[in-house]
């Protein structure tokens, strides 16, 4: 599978985003990561699977890295997790190699292929990656018994939406057009029915009419060609970057400086990585960016400080 085409599944439905906090306290309450769900051996499948066990204070005994983002690969060598690589399909000898207790992923077509051989090594859980970041989030607590933690995050999460929407209205900025493009093998941008699009919108935030476009069954991102870039124009401009996310193309384009954002010196560059993920970190990062750039006058953080920015996550 490609880098484009994981990355479409990955985004498939994401987000009904939320929140992010001040300088004073962690993006997220969650709970300290301290080992596996009551000490079982827990395997995940790929990245995202251990993103969402971490988020609930779960650390996985081995993670195979599906999508090796240099930003989760950061955090998983910070906490000093075991990895492997997922390769072009699953392997489920090297699954059943860790000896696990609880094995956890998302439906990536190579998982759901082999999940009736997962089933045989340990209770095996395939989370939908079109579903919501939540829903994801409480299928994977479900599969680990941790149901609490997961709700203390929504909660957490849904706080933080409200705060952030309550002060862009009060800065003046609800309905500020906001435009999120990128280029990972083509031009494209996470319509209004994804997890940005969902999130910019709960935050009363507005996006170019060509960015409402919902995608096809085969992408869930509005593709565009160089010659309708000005259609993604907006008040604000953020621009997907770090990893499999190229920006030459978008920023060499002759329409580019012809953009409002452009000549308004409003373009911000983004992690892509993070935020086209669908885990709660990825839900508080996005908010925290949006926050920086919008209302703190500051910049938005790079795939670089994913382990410090994780850690304020967790509080720990």
């Amino acid at each position: 599978m490609t880098r484009f085409g994981i990355a479409s599944c990955a985004t498939a439905g994401l987000l009904v985003l939320a929140g992010c906090g001040t300088d004073d306290e962690p993006s997220v309450a969650a709970p300290a990561s301290g080992g596996s769900a009551d000490d079982q051996v827990v395997v995940a499948l790929d990245d995202f699977a251990a993103m969402h066990a971490l988020a609930l204070g779960v650390e996985p005994d081995l993670v195979l890295e599906a999508f090796a983002y240099e930003s989760t690969s950061a955090v998983f060598d910070d906490l000093g997790l075991p990895t492997q690589p997922y390769g072009d399909a699953l392997d489920p000898e090297a699954v059943a190699a860790a000896d696990p207790d609880v094995v956890i992923g998302v439906s990536l077509p190579t998982t759901v292929a082999a999940e009736a051989h997962l089933e045989a090594i340990a209770p095996t859980t395939v989370v939908d990656y079109t579903a919501g970041w939540d829903e994801q989030l409480a299928t994977v607590a479900g599969a680990l018994g941790r149901e609490d933690e997961a709700a203390a995050v929504r909660e957490r999460l849904d706080e933080q939406t409200a705060d952030l929407a309550a002060d862009l209205e009060e800065a003046g900025l609800a309905g500020a057009v906001v435009s999120v493009v990128g280029d990972n093998g083509g031009f494209f941008s996470p319509p209004g029915a994804t997890a940005v699009g969902s999130l910019l919108s709960e935050v009363g935030l507005a996006r170019p009419p060509a960015q409402e476009t919902a995608g096809s069954a085969d992408s869930p991102f509005a593709l565009f060609g160089a010659e309708t870039l000005t259609d993604h124009d907006g008040d604000v401009l953020f621009l997907l970057s770090g990893g499999p996310y190229l920006t030459e193309g978008l920023t060499g384009s002759p329409l580019w400086s012809g953009l409002q954002a452009v000549r308004d010196d409003a373009v911000h560059e983004v992690s892509g990585e993070v935020w086209l993920s669908a885990s709660a970190f990825s839900v508080a990062w996005v908010l925290d960016d949006v926050r920086a750039v919008l209302l703190d006058g500051g910049t938005a953080a790079t795939g670089a400080e994913a382990p410090e920015r994780f850690a304020e996550f967790t509080g720990v």
